[in-house]
């Protein structure tokens, strides 16, 4: 695994902002305009050569120029050491995209700390008088990096989703990436134990919900001919969560013999409910950083609903981390990706860069590669956003699983997808009064929190996975604009809006839990081929009694 650890230089997690200005700059322009000057930064390596650091913008035509400000890690002006010379050069950019050289000088990152240097006179060997520059603003900030959060207690919770649509071919065609093959896991299985593999080596507890999007869920005891664009892998929409890599595997296997691949191909709901648990996260105080990996063939047919979700979750404790599986188009997950910045149906941008994307085959055959483009964004995404809210790391603690408190109205506020997380992180259920549980003498063995059930007269009175628009905003306290979204676009997430269907096959008003669930056909364990001795890839035997 390669971890996050980056070595204790000087100046690594050290920035330095400066603005910088020009007077009476040489003219270098020619006859009929003047110098459009520019200023690139420079350090000197041990040998004696030049590495440029920095280019600024070009301010057309002006002698007397102002450049906006900028910042750079000190250690790459530097390299560690204050006394390195660095050489500021200031041209004149030509239409033929050449440059002028005005003059140069040169300094030390101490001489500027010390503040003997502010005004540098420009060298130029043709003539006497090249100018001067101005530094006219300078500071050195210590920024907080991804481990000063993590040792403060910042909790990683990895939620997990995979694509289910029949673009991805059926489970029994050996041209499918869900191919059922009793001698090696298919590329779903592939890319799941090596991302998860490493993402989970930050994840708090460890423990994973798991969805699916796209299909048909046909569980024993969720059985649905609706196509859901987020139900629970393992069978039971009141806990989709599993323990660990292993459990993560043995219940995408399971779930291969119960689920009819449907369509179309919808991230908004996974991104809405994944926005609404981070928002009670941030409401709430709890310093949870969630991120939502999603696993994916590459077609998607709400791409702009999905990036209005993106910009109006970049204030949210949030990142999403998309594998391109398989050899498709990955044009559209590029364009999630938005290293330049997403930009909404509104118009407007989002307040940062919380989406990576990572095409699993061109790393696969690499784990050091795929480990540092998995986590090539996450650290800066964390960051940034901590940096967004004016957050700054705890000291460094050791986490009892035990002294985790999350709020108490968790469940209230959340519903499908967002209700079931809640349960899988130890929340009590959502109880009567309001019809969400009923009353006595729910299903044998039932735990006692599920005795009573869920009767159709709650918030979704045809029966789950029903959520009306409401469920969607305003109940966990999400700023507006990620409210607006949510509400703009839950009637198209689902056909018919996802809201006030029928009730689903398989389930009763009186609970999601069927007497001795999960007994039942089908639920005995992996596919053919990966049970009991044939299991050769590492994959965990069945859990007894299933």
């Amino acid at each position: 695994i390669v971890r996050v650890e980056k070595a204790a230089l000087a100046g690594q997690n050290e920035f330095i902002k400066m603005r910088w200005k020009g007077l009476q700059l040489l003219d270098v322009g020619g006859w009929f305009s003047k110098s459009s000057p520019f200023l690139t930064f420079s350090r000197r390596r041990s040998d004696g050569t030049w590495l440029k650091v920095h280019t600024t913008e070009t301010i057309k035509e002006n002698l007397n120029p102002i450049w906006a400000p900028f910042e750079q890690r000190t250690f790459r002006l530097c390299a560690g050491d204050p006394n390195r010379p660095i050489k500021v050069e200031c041209f004149s950019h030509k239409s033929s995209d050449t440059a002028a050289l005005i003059g140069e000088a040169e300094f030390t990152l101490n001489s500027l700390v010390q503040g003997r240097m502010r005004e540098f006179p420009l060298q130029n060997p043709k003539h006497k008088h090249a100018g001067r520059l101005i530094l006219d603003s300078f500071d050195i900030e210590q920024r907080p990096e991804f481990l000063d959060f993590i040792r403060g207690g910042t909790q990683i919770n990895v939620i997990c989703a995979i694509d289910f649509t029949a673009s991805n071919g059926t489970q029994m065609n050996p041209a499918s990436l869900h191919y059922i093959n009793p001698h090696q896991p298919n590329q779903y299985q592939t890319a799941l134990h090596r991302v998860l593999e490493i993402l989970l080596e930050y994840d708090y507890d460890k423990k994973v919900p798991v969805f699916g999007f796209g299909a048909r869920p046909r569980f024993p005891n969720f059985n649905t001919n609706e196509t859901l664009h987020c139900f629970s892998l393992t069978g039971d929409p009141g806990n989709p969560e599993v323990h660990g890599l292993d459990g993560v595997m043995h219940t995408y296997a399971n779930s291969l013999r119960h689920v009819e691949m449907n369509g179309p191909t919808l991230f908004g709901p996974l991104l809405s409910e994944s926005s609404k648990l981070a928002s009670m996260f941030k409401q709430s105080g709890q310093d949870v950083y969630t991120i939502l990996l999603i696993l994916t063939d590459g077609e998607i047919h709400d791409m702009q609903q999905s990036i209005d979700l993106l910009v109006a979750a970049s204030t949210l404790p949030l990142s999403v981390i998309i594998i391109g599986v398989g050899q498709a188009d990955f044009s559209k997950m590029e364009i999630l990706d938005g290293d330049n910045g997403l930009f909404d149906s509104m118009g407007r941008k989002g307040q940062r860069d919380l989406c990576q994307f990572v095409p699993f085959n061109k790393y696969m055959h690499n784990t050091m590669l795929l480990s540092q483009e998995v986590l090539a964004e996450l650290p800066d995404q964390l960051v940034e956003y901590k940096r967004l809210v004016g957050q700054r790391p705890n000291p460094p603690k050791t986490l009892n699983l035990n002294d985790i408190i999350l709020p108490p109205d968790f469940g209230k506020a959340t519903m499908n997808f967002g209700q079931n997380l809640a349960q899988a992180f130890g929340l009590p259920k959502v109880l009567n009064p309001g019809g969400q549980q009923g009353g006595p003498g729910g299903p044998p063995g039932a735990s006692p929190e599920n005795q009573g059930g869920f009767q159709p007269q709650g918030p979704s009175p045809g029966g789950y996975p029903g959520p009306s628009p409401s469920s969607f905003a305003g109940q966990a306290g999400m700023p507006q604009n990620v409210q607006n979204v949510f509400q703009h676009h839950v009637g198209g997430f689902i056909p018919g809006g996802n809201q006030q269907g029928p009730p689903i096959q398989g389930m009763s008003p009186q609970g999601y839990q069927q007497p001795g669930y999960p007994q039942g056909p089908g639920y005995s364990g992996y596919p053919p081929g990966f049970q009991g001795g044939q299991n050769q890839y590492g994959y965990p035997p069945p859990p007894s009694g299933r």
